[in-house]
Formats: C-alpha cells, structure tokens, sequence
C-alpha cells in the first residue's frame, strides 16, 4: 500500500468535516491523521509544508480567529510527532515549520491589536512581543482594568511596567463600545495566540535536544539552544548555510523602541540570537562587537561544513571556537612596553685616535694660521703692541710684528687662497677680462698700469699654467691703490 493509499483511506475513515467546540461554534476539523506511526506523521506533515499557503489578511475582520492560523489544526500531529519521532528527519521538518508558525503568531498579533485598539491603543507601542501583549490584554480584562503589580512583573519588564502604569491612567478607556463580534473575537484570539506561541516553544525545546545530530560543528560554536533558534528562524539547516555572515547577528533579534535603549560601550545594534551566546557573554563589553564579528563568520562556516558533512564529529566547530576565545584573550593583552636600557658604563682610558690623509684634511679646516699663533705668543721683556677693533676693545697682537708677520689693520690675517674647480677658474677669468677691457678704453694712468699689469698676469698664467693662484690676479687692483696713493688720516 503506497502513501498516497494510505492518505486516502485516512480521509475516508474521518470524513466528518465538522465538529463542536467547547463554545458550540462548528468549526472545521482540519486534522485528518490518527495515525501513530512516525512515518505517517512526518509525511502528512511534509505535506502541509509543502501545500501551506498563508492566509493574507485584510482589514475585514474574520468569522473565526483560527481561520488566519492553519497550523492551529496540526497541533496534535506535531506534538504526537515530537513525543514518537525522535530523529533527525523529524527536527528538520519541524524546523522548517517553525517560521510559518512565526509568521502566524504576527497575523494574529496584529488581530490582536486591532481588536483592542479602541480600548487601549498605546498598549501596542508599549508592549510588542505578540505573547506579551496577549497576556497583558488576558490580564487587563480579568481584572477590570486595574493593575496587580505582582502578577504583571512576571509578564513585563519594570520599564514598560512603569510606563504601563502611567498610560493606563490616561489612554485606558474601560466603556469603550465595541461590537459583539469583537467581543466574540477578542478571548478566541488570545487563546489562539497563546497556543501557538506554546507550539512554537515546544517545537524549538524538541528541535535543541536532536540538534547536535543535525548540526555538530554549530553547536561546538554557539551551543545547542542557540544553533537551533538559528536553524528554526531561518527554516533549516540549507536556508542557514546560503546565508551570508553579515545578516547573522540580526536573526532573532527582538523588536524594540529605540536603538538608544540597548546600546551600550560594545556599541552593537543587532543584539540576535548570537549575540547572547556563551563564546560572545564571556567576554567584557568593550570586545563583543569584535567577538561577534568573529562569531558570525564561523558560525556561516560552520553551517556550510554540517549540510556538506565534512565533519560529523564537530572538530572544525570546536577548533575554530578555541581560535577565537585565543584572538580576544589577545585582543584584550596590554601593548608590550620596551625594555628600557641602562648606559653603559664609560671607560676611563682614551679614546682611539684617527690618522690619515682624509683626517689631516679635516683637521685643517679648524686648525690656527700662522698670524693668529704668533699673536697668542708673547716676547719677553717686550711691550706687545695693541690696537681697537669697531667695538672699541684692545686686541693685543703678540708677536705678529715683532717677527715680521703680516695681519690687516682690522686683526685678522690674509686670507687663505682657497682650490677652485676648473670652472669657477674659467668663471673667475671670464669676469677679470670684462673689467679689464672695461679700463682698457681710458688712456690715463690707471689704463697704463692696468696693461702692465695685465701683460703680467698673461704672462704668469701661461708660465704657471692651470695651477695658478687666482688670488694673484687681482692684484692689478692693489697697485693701482698704491700709485694713487692712500688718504693720510
């Protein structure tokens, strides 16, 4: 007998398409299984998946709350499915129902809302989990409007508890008309609401316990509850592994008001599923943006290497684990501070000496001339001659005249003719020639002397030939002082 046989005869054994609730209501009986086996279970449910259409809803308002909810009806099959069908193949399919039923629980969460929307329309903005509001709404309505602060901190948070008890004083309107049909609908859809919230629940404990079968290396990483809130929100283990690394922190992330009510110095936004894990908790606020980055990489590795099952046995997963937990143990290390050394003790003894032509040369450049050494000698027994400088201080000049040497009226010596390279010598002549020819032109005594003088030095250049001292060739210029003869002071 094939499968489709056996669909059939099920269907043939239960063909009553109606039934009595507890409210007298005759609603349709959509579980057509009674069957035990867990094969018939998994095919039947495999084949709701595979026919589940969603229901879109409109702004009319439905005649039964269930209508919008398919998956309310299978409520007996699954959970048969989860007490029989311990195996991998069942937590895959169940995983893959899980966004279904998510996005069930948000057509009736907007019900919801609307709904109660006349009596209290801040709620919606105050509370936004979907179970949460119906337990405030179930609340609200058990008692009368008034607040029990006990019975209401196992539901809220204190902030929306305190914000809660201010907008019920003001935007809570207790009379407020509404129709029957919204009184008919409002605890249905609360049940509803609760129930499947129950189913989601139930489905996600199951599919935790047979994770580390299906997914090895993703439990090393994160750990089994939260590789299976990430394998349910994403539909399966396939869906999970074509993800990229950068939308994982944003799988179950829990809707909020603001991004300043949960940022903090980690300055992370996409609190999701991972976010909360052990690997990412473990570590102070200021690294976790780093260990989630980190986290989410692997964890995209991970899920790629258990739908291939590369590694069965979870070693990638537990490798790569201890590889983070080393980077952040080394990301939060202080800077490594430079040994500061001691000097050296300094020796006593001299230091070497250099020698050589290239040293001699260099120690020319600062050495005394023979002017200013006979001027730090002095002659015994003999008045040393002085003379005032353009400051007006006495400057003694030693020996200088005594022994014949020459020094200029201002103290200092004559200056040293300095090497020139081949063209500055060219440079050097090219100028003396202008000014020669320039004096050459007038036929008084300065040009006769400027001639003899000229004559002179051609004839010196031609004698010394490229060596020649260029100092020499100004000399011209000294004569011609010395003929003319210098001002008597």
């Amino acid at each position: 007998m094939t499968n489709e046989d056996l669909l059939n005869e099920l269907d043939n054994d239960f063909g009553s398409d109606f039934e009595s609730d507890a409210g007298g209501d005759d609603v349709p009986i959509k579980q057509t299984i009674d069957s035990e086996e867990p094969e018939n279970l998994l095919l039947i449910l495999e084949r709701f998946i595979l026919n589940y259409k969603p229901v879109i809803y409109s702004h009319e308002l439905p005649n039964n709350a269930a209508d919008i909810a398919p998956t309310y009806w299978q409520k007996s099959t699954l959970l048969r499915l989860m007490e029989k069908g311990q195996d991998e193949r069942a937590a895959l399919l169940l995983s893959k129902l899980q966004p279904i039923i998510q996005q069930e629980i948000s057509a009736v969460h907007m019900l919801l809302r609307k709904l109660y929307e006349p009596k209290f329309p801040e709620l919606q903005s105050i509370v936004t989990s979907g179970e949460d509001y119906a337990r405030v709404i179930q609340h609200l309505e058990h008692e009368s409007g008034q607040l029990n602060i006990e019975k209401l901190q196992e539901i809220v948070s204190r902030e929306q508890m305190l914000v809660l008890s201010m907008a019920i004083q003001v935007g809570y309107d207790k009379d407020a008309a509404v129709s029957s049909q919204i009184s008919n609908l409002l605890p249905d859809s609360i049940d509803l609401l609760l129930q499947l919230c129950s189913i989601h629940q139930g489905i996600k404990k199951f599919v935790t316990s047979l994770i580390s079968n299906i997914a090895p290396n993703l439990c090393e990483l994160l750990g089994h509850e939260i590789a299976a809130t990430l394998i349910a929100f994403t539909g399966g283990l396939q869906e999970l592994s074509e993800i990229p690394s950068c939308n994982l922190a944003s799988i179950g992330k829990p809707a909020y008001l603001s991004h300043a009510s949960v940022t903090d110095q980690s300055g992370v936004r996409q609190r999701g599923a991972v976010y909360h894990c052990k690997l990412v908790q473990d570590h102070p606020v200021s690294v976790r943006k780093q260990a989630l980055k980190m986290t989410c990489a692997k964890a995209a590795l991970c899920a790629r290497v258990d739908y291939a099952q590369s590694s069965p046995r979870g070693e990638l997963g537990s490798q790569w684990r201890t590889e983070i937990a080393v980077k952040l143990q080394n990301i939060q290390e202080p800077p490594s501070v430079a040994n500061i050394k001691a000097l050296p003790i300094p020796e006593d003894k001299p230091k070497k000496k250099r020698a050589g032509r290239r040293f001699r040369k260099y120690k020319q450049q600062f050495q005394l001339s023979n002017a200013r050494q006979l001027q730090n000698r002095m002659e015994f027994g003999k008045q040393e001659s002085t003379f005032r400088d353009v400051f007006g201080e006495e400057i003694g000049m030693g020996m200088v005249n005594t022994l014949g040497g020459q020094i200029s009226a201002g103290g200092y010596t004559k200056a040293i003719p300095t090497k020139l390279r081949a063209p500055m010598k060219e440079r050097l002549a090219a100028a003396s020639k202008d000014t020669e020819s320039f004096f050459f032109t007038n036929s008084d005594n300065r040009a006769d002397l400027l001639k003899s003088s000229a004559g002179g030095h051609d004839k010196n250049s031609n004698g010394r030939g490229v060596k020649e001292d260029v100092s020499d060739s100004n000399h011209w210029y000294t004569k011609l002082m010395d003929s003319q003869g210098s001002p008597k002071g």
